[in-house]
């Protein structure tokens, strides 16, 4: 029975705070049994429950809470309220708004620099240009079998074979032999003329001319049988060139007559040469008759050496003429250009004369260049070694038109090559006739190139600013709202000047509004563009001239800049280069060419600056984090409770500050010549309807608003309490001139909306730059004027109704959902015994003591009630004993019933609550002290009295 006196307890401490502040009840330590033998009044301490406020109302928390409505520019300090010290109290400085009197700061915020010069979406590009230079060279056999083709021809010479040949075996002289065979039509003993196609041939080594003897009978020859054949080879004069003397040829076989240069006397052979045989027959029988078939040939194995005037043409000897089909090479120009002129270059193709070689004549039918160069036969002419080859022929590729869209170098021709009254060495093996053909381009001319183009993908040649989303850089609305026009300087021999603090031109130049960057251009051609830009006022035509390498370039303009209601609310910035179809005079291939922007940062170097005069700046603030009441609403009273609590006072002010400007004499007799007029209102909706209450002017006139000097406010989140004594308060704002306005009664209309709106403007003057540079360079870090906010949130509050809280909810949130029984019975069966223990019982007081300084002077009351049968109501006195006194019949009933579901209401009556400063240091003590009184009576028997512990009761004795 117990939990129900102490979630009571519970509800008294923390009903008008927060269930946290409940330390666990089953945690006190209290008696669970007890026996008693007489009547007996027993009284002890149950314990003291001590709230933890400081995370509800310290200074982070009530900063977070305001925060989460008016953003991170919140600056809050304790605060020390003079009209009620021991309160709790902040003071929070709000910059409702800053003027762009520092145009200089408002456009540094745009980060232009940045945005132009990223290397992803900026207008930055490195574009590289690099083509090869052509330098083909190649060498192509035309004629590689001339010997061949010669050696072949020689076989088909008419060298006749004599058939059949008939030798009787018996002896014969030479003149019989020879008498034999001449009747065969050839006489053995004389020569055999061979004539050659040439004044001289000559053989390699294992050549030969070969007599090839073939027995035709099929008789067998006897054993004394000898057929005797040599030869020799002579000149037309007799001189013996090769002797090759007598061997057997009776069964047949080949005379080898030896051709090689090496064996024949003078090395060759002469046009005319003749073949002389010469031998014997000799037997015994001259009834048997042999034939024989001779016939001549050339030897396989032999091979021409030289050939001294060949007198049989290309054509007889089978030499076709050469067509040149797989002259053809591809060459990559890439795709930079469009067209272009060779600047530099040459095409030649030319035919070394073998070595010995001479008397050789050409006839090139035909010769065509085409693909990326055309050319045909006329257009070639002799080259350096003309004079020396079979053929040299060399194009001038100067100023010939190059077709990049067909990036293929083919050269077609026919060759005719005589060979008719030349002479041919063939000593080397490998000899041929070759052609070999060079093509050299080195620079170019008149490159069309489109820098558009896919080729050119690393190139810039557009680019804009986005003007929507969330890259596109806003222009501050202070900007458009108060800037009526910036100038850049006063324009005097060519140059502009700008002024000095007083509004004189002085000798300062100034730097203009566009971009630095740097340039690199070794293209050797000028790529013309465009800078543009409608809110800067940049209509700029420039150019990317030749020979920047790395030079230092700027696109500026000194034209004013008018802010106006066309102006757009976004930066917009265009760069492009106008003719992407440029045309470069001179390329080198195989030079590496570069263009490039590099930007290095915007340039606004503003000389002055016009306020406007008529049109004003407005805008509104949520102001419902401002409502003490919306911080209580983190406290567990009801919403409708809540509204009950109102504000005693919420002092602001509303004030202008100046910057510091006694650096400055120009700026500070500028300063006093501004006036900002206007309206600011708090507005508040309730209902649907919407009420203004004005802070400056009114519904149908303007108000000006007054300027406070300079404050420098503590640092944010500083450890520091403010008094209304300290000199930080103790200026302008806390005379007359600057009343404050009590926010209070705005705030207790609990509006359904609360916002702080605002409609002002300057009145018209021109700042010049270096009035802001002169007031800087006295330390001054901000040049533009804020209106402030100032509000001292002081925690003095006023109950206008009675509360009503729910203690049980506190303690258990799910007891109002619930049908649980309080001391856990989970049904009636029980009832009996719990009947026994209330007769025992006389009465019980549950007795407490509410010691905090929070509740004090409050009307408190606590009702209990159950059903029908229990409705206890009782008044709380702080600081002094109370008991909640239940009678013996009170008592059965609330044992005996189940289940036992009270509701119990903490109620708090109307007044003034203050939150104490103690509060967040935690100075209060214990601000709940709790006992019990039970009185029991004396029965025969000793009795448990539920729930008690008999080895904690011990030494408590009865009154």
């Amino acid at each position: 029975m117990k939990k129900i006196w102490l979630s009571i307890l519970a509800l008294i401490s923390i009903s008008l705070i927060s269930c946290e502040w409940f330390t666990d009840p089953s945690s006190i330590p209290y008696p669970k049994k007890v026996k008693v033998k007489t009547e007996a009044a027993f009284s002890f301490n149950l314990g003291e429950i001590k709230p933890d406020l400081g995370d509800q109302f310290d200074l982070s928390s009530i900063k977070s809470s305001i925060s989460e409505n008016l953003g991170d520019g919140v600056d809050l300090w304790d605060y020390e309220y003079s009209a009620s010290p021991n309160t709790l109290a902040y003071l929070m400085h709000y910059p409702i708004y800053e003027l762009p009197i520092d145009v200089g700061s408002y456009l540094s915020q745009l980060d232009l620099d940045a945005a132009l010069s990223s290397n992803s979406s900026g207008m930055n590009f490195n574009q590289e240009l690099k083509i090869d230079a052509i330098n083909y060279s190649g060498t192509e056999t035309v004629i590689d079998d001339i010997a061949a083709k010669l050696t072949e021809y020689l076989e088909t010479i008419d060298l006749r074979t004599i058939s059949p040949l008939y030798v009787p075996e018996s002896d014969f002289s030479m003149s019989e032999i020879t008498h034999t065979i001449a009747n065969s039509g050839l006489n053995i003993s004389d020569s055999f003329d061979i004539e050659i196609p040439a004044d001289q041939l000559s053989y390699k080594e294992n050549s030969s001319l070969n007599i090839i003897i073939t027995k035709t009978d099929s008789l067998s020859t006897s054993d004394d049988y000898t057929f005797l054949i040599g030869t020799q080879l002579k000149d037309k004069s007799d001189n013996i060139l090769c002797t090759v003397p007598p061997a057997e040829y009776k069964n047949g076989g080949t005379i080898v007559i030896p051709l090689g240069y090496d064996v024949i006397e003078g090395e060759y052979l002469p046009e005319k040469f003749s073949l002389a045989l010469n031998g014997s027959i000799s037997g015994n029988n001259p009834l048997i008759i042999h034939t024989y078939r001779i016939e001549f040939e050339i030897g396989s194995q032999s091979k021409v050496k030289k050939i001294v005037n060949l007198k049989k043409t290309s054509e007889q000897l089978g030499i076709e003429d050469y067509e040149i089909t797989d002259m053809n090479q591809d060459l990559d120009v890439g795709d930079y250009f469009t067209e272009a002129t060779i600047e530099q270059g040459s095409l030649r193709f030319s035919s070394p004369l073998p070595q010995g070689w001479s008397n050789l004549d050409v006839d090139i039918k035909s010769l065509s260049v085409t693909g990326l160069i055309s050319a045909d036969k006329d257009e070639f002419t002799d080259g350096p070694d003309a004079a020396t080859s079979i053929f040299d022929k060399e194009l001038d590729l100067s100023d010939k038109p190059l077709d990049p869209a067909n990036p293929h170098l083919t050269v077609n021709g026919l060759i005719h090559i005589e060979v008719e009254g030349s002479t041919l060495d063939f000593t080397d093996d490998d000899v041929s006739i070759d052609v070999n053909y060079d093509a050299h381009i080195e620079s170019l001319k008149n490159v069309k190139v489109d820098l558009a183009s896919p080729a050119f993908s690393g190139m810039q040649t557009s680019y804009s600013l986005p003007s929507s989303g969330d890259s596109a850089i806003q222009l501050p609305e202070e900007i458009k709202d108060y800037i009526e026009e910036i100038t850049f300087g006063t324009e005097a021999g060519g140059k502009y000047y700008k002024s000095d603090a007083a509004g004189n031109v002085s000798s300062t130049e100034g730097k203009g509004l566009g971009i630095k960057c740097v340039i690199t251009n070794d293209l050797n051609t000028t790529i013309p563009l465009h800078i543009s830009s409608n809110i800067f006022g940049l209509d700029i035509d420039d150019s990317i001239t030749p020979g920047e390498d790395e030079t230092e370039h700027n696109w500026i303009t000194y034209d004013t800049l008018v802010f106006n209601e066309n102006t757009p609310g976004y930066v917009d910035f265009s760069f492009e280069i106008t003719d992407t179809l440029i045309t470069i005079n001179h390329f080198v291939l195989g030079e590496t060419y570069n263009l490039a922007v590099d930007v290095d940062n915007f340039v606004f170097d503003w000389d002055s600056a016009k306020l406007k005069t008529s049109d004003a700046f407005s805008g509104n603030q949520d102001l419902e984090g401002l409502d003490i009441s919306s911080v209580m609403k983190s406290l567990p009273i009801p919403e409708e409770d809540i509204n009950k609590i109102e504000i005693a006072t919420l002092p602001a002010s509303f004030y202008a500050q100046k910057p510091d400007a006694s650096s400055s004499p120009e700026l500070a007799a500028l300063m006093n010549s501004l006036n900002i007029s206007g309206k600011i209102s708090i507005d508040t909706t309730k209902n649907d309807v919407v009420t203004s209450n004005y802070l400056l002017g009114t519904e149908s006139s303007n108000g000006t608003l007054q300027y406070a000097d300079k404050i420098t406010w503590p640092a944010k989140n500083s450890d520091i309490l403010i008094k209304d004594t300290d000199d930080l308060l103790n200026t302008e704002i806390n005379t007359p001139t600057f009343p404050p306005i009590d926010l209070a009664p705005i705030f207790n209309s609990k509006p359904d909306k609360i916002s702080f709106n605002y409609s002002v403007g300057l009145n018209g003057a021109r700042i010049y730059n270096q009035m802001i540079e002169d007031m800087k360079a006295s330390g001054e870090t901000s040049a533009n004027i804020t209106i402030d906010l100032l509000l001292k949130l002081i925690f003095n509050l006023t109950v206008k109704e009675d509360i009503s809280l729910s203690v049980m909810d506190l303690v258990d949130s799910e007891w109002s959902s619930s049908n649980s029984d309080l001391f856990g019975r989970e049904d009636a069966s029980s009832l009996e015994q719990y009947a026994e223990y209330a007769n025992a019982i006389d009465s019980m007081g549950v007795k407490y003591k509410i010691k905090s300084s929070l509740l004090s002077g409050l009307n408190l009351g606590l009702n209990v009630k159950n059903g029908t049968y229990l409705d206890k109501d009782v008044t709380i006195i702080s600081n002094e004993y109370n008991t909640l006194q239940f009678t013996r019949d009170e008592i059965k009933n609330i044992l005996t019933k189940y289940p036992f579901h009270p509701d119990v209401a903490l109620k708090i009556g109307q007044g003034e609550l203050f939150i104490p400063r103690s509060i967040t240091e935690q100075t209060d003590s214990a601000p709940l002290e709790v006992g019990l009184s039970v009185f029991l009576k004396m029965n025969d028997e000793p009795i448990t009295v539920y729930p008690f512990e008999e080895s904690l009761f011990a030494g408590i004795t009865g009154e």
